[in-house]
């Protein structure tokens, strides 16, 4: 039998973000397993401390919690090392367009050049998959009878979406026409650019450190939509949520 095509090397990423837009919101955790001959090799993890508190919402569903990631160091830290991994293989992702935004907006932000190829299995299970009811990473990862220990972790998705992404090469791989779905695709993507902090507000916010007597930090990489969300928290007596916002800027 006719061995399928498949990717000498290809690294499978997952990541949880604050929320849903890439260069507004932020990861707050990468996880990644390299796929190195149709079997899975080296894996890659860290949770990232955000400069926002993580919203309610995002914890219900991930189960990551700002204590988790309080002690955790910043993505400034943390990406370099992702990309060391990562090297420059294709990437793998369910929904790959999603966690490529965000580390493409991460890699921005240091002036990092990261251009990359792809395999989507979200784009492959609904070519290959039409007649399932859902088209999810645990509903495919269900299908293939793959076990997700820990769903929205990215480690866990990360590594089902690798497991996926063989069964379906090992099935489809050397069928005719199916062969150049494997093939990486270049990756593309729109970041949203977010707006710095107006003087308005930086002068608002320090004459509120300075009434709550809180110690003064650096607002010069704050953005507008942050620095109202501070004003906000202040304002409303959130002051646990303020401080430890500013207590994750450098």
């Amino acid at each position: 039998m006719e061995k399928p095509y498949q990717q000498d090397k290809i690294v499978a990423v997952d990541v949880e973000t604050t929320g849903l837009s890439a260069g507004l919101d932020e990861i707050i955790e990468i996880g990644a397993v390299l796929i190195s001959n149709g079997k899975l090799d080296k894996t890659y993890h860290s949770l990232i401390c955000p400069k926002k508190v993580i919203p309610r919402e995002i914890t219900k569903l991930t189960g990551i919690t700002w204590e988790m990631v309080k002690k955790a160091c910043p993505i400034e830290h943390v990406l370099p090392e992702f990309l060391k991994f990562a090297g420059n293989f294709p990437l793998l992702g369910h929904n790959l367009p999603f966690d490529y935004s965000f580390l493409k907006a991460a890699c921005m932000q240091q002036k990092i050049s990261f251009e990359r190829k792809g395999i989507d299995t979200l784009r492959l299970a609904r070519i290959l998959l039409p007649s399932l009811e859902k088209k999810t990473l645990s509903f495919v990862a269900d299908f293939y009878e793959i076990d997700i220990e820990k769903s929205h972790r990215a480690s866990y998705d990360a590594i089902s979406c690798a497991k996926i992404y063989l069964k379906m090469l090992e099935k489809f791989g050397n069928l005719p026409g199916k062969q150049e779905l494997f093939f990486p695709q270049e990756l593309k993507t729109k970041i949203k650019k977010s707006e710095s902090a107006t003087a308005k507000q930086k002068k608002y916010l320090l004459d509120l450190l300075k009434y709550h007597k809180i110690e003064e930090v650096s607002l010069e990489r704050l953005t507008k939509s942050e620095a109202s969300m501070l004003i906000d928290y202040f304002k409303s007596g959130q002051l646990e949520k303020a401080t430890a916002i500013l207590a994750a800027f450098p």
